[in-house]
């Protein structure tokens, strides 16, 4: 995780260049705070270390440094020893700070600043890629809302005003029209089983408890088996073997984008028919969903659909690759393939599996 590759690092560059106290700072917003530090020397604050880096070399701005400060001796400064100072560069933008204290003055090189450096900028690969991560996970989070509160819109919404509305003519004809009454009330009976069977699968959706206690395959079989008594669509799970070897978090990612494919397909592609495919060999693990609908221009970016970008984020995540193959009028196929073991398998479907 993060934290321990920031420090395991600060270990490996005591290896290298020796040190009593070795810090990582980040900015947040316009000050600098610790996010990682080991050693037996204490600790500076942020403001003390900016002043000394301000004074000793002149700068105005954080922004700007982008060499190592050196300080051979540090009294002059009310501390002691000397300091080595290396800014953290992200494609060109200063993000924070490395620092390493020796309590002897003098104790520092050119050599050892270069060293520094390196170390430096792994710690800065190191923090980038933490918050790429944090930005694709803070996306993930935002589209299954956005994801959440269109499917309680556009299905269980609906159906409640239908009940209600079913509930009110029945309670004004109750008297003198029972049987027109009876129908109204039938009429909402049938809607708030359907919203009821849409609850279960979006509760299902937000937390299939099937998925860490059966597996993918009993959790893709079971999201088919809630959607097909309400929809017109045959549905058919296609997989290669047995129960997929993965973690919990790669099959989940896989499980959540066959779901937004199926509802993108059930919903916009006004299709009778939709495949679903699990393949695995010992490097990666797919999931394809191809459907015979009215298919669309893959290559177009549509503004507002986040289902598409949900989808590629979540296979990013993986360090996997989400590909959607479709054109007006020929259906739609979309990919997801996942690393196992850090590299990547494309497999389509077989041609006999074709619709």
């Amino acid at each position: 995780d993060f934290q321990s590759l920031l420090t395991n690092t600060l270990v490996q560059l005591k290896t290298v260049v020796d040190y009593g106290r070795a810090t990582v700072l980040l900015m947040r917003g316009d000050d600098l705070g610790e996010i990682s530090s080991i050693g037996h020397l204490p600790n500076l604050s942020s403001s003390s270390l900016v002043h000394v880096i301000f004074t000793h070399s002149g700068l105005q701005s954080l922004a700007d440094m982008r060499e190592v400060v050196l300080i051979d001796d540090a009294r002059p400064y009310g501390m002691r020893g000397s300091h080595l100072i290396v800014p953290l560069i992200v494609r060109g933008r200063f993000i924070g700070l490395l620092t390493i204290r020796h309590a002897t003055e003098h104790f520092y090189g050119r050599r050892a600043g270069e060293l520094c450096m390196a170390f430096a900028n792994q710690v800065a690969g190191i923090i980038d890629s933490a918050q790429l991560q944090q930005s694709a996970t803070d996306a993930l989070i935002t589209a299954e809302r956005n994801r959440l509160a269109r499917e309680l819109h556009d299905s269980v919404s609906q159906s409640l005003f239908g009940i209600v509305l079913g509930t009110r003519t029945a309670l004004e004809q109750i008297e003198s029209s029972p049987e027109a009454a009876r129908t109204a009330l039938l009429y909402s009976v049938d809607l708030a089983a359907a919203a009821l069977a849409e609850m279960r699968a979006l509760i299902f959706t937000m937390r299939p408890e099937t998925l860490e206690q059966h597996g993918l395959i009993a959790a893709l079989q079971n999201q088919i088996d809630l959607l097909r008594p309400h929809h017109a669509v045959q549905i058919q799970l296609i997989k290669d073997g047995d129960e997929p070897d993965a973690s919990l978090d790669v099959k989940e990612a896989l499980y959540r984008i066959a779901v937004e494919a199926l509802q993108n397909a059930i919903r916009h592609a006004a299709c009778s028919t939709i495949l679903i495919r699990l393949f695995q060999d010992e490097k990666c693990i797919g999931i394809e969903i191809l459907d015979d609908g009215r298919g669309f221009d893959a290559t177009i970016d549509y503004a507002g659909h986040l289902g598409l970008k949900t989808m590629r984020e979540r296979a990013f995540t993986f360090a996997g690759t989400l590909t959607i193959d479709s054109a007006p009028g020929r259906g739609t196929r979309v990919t997801a393939t996942l690393p196992t073991a850090g590299s990547e398998l494309r497999r389509p479907m077989p041609d006999g599996l074709r619709i």
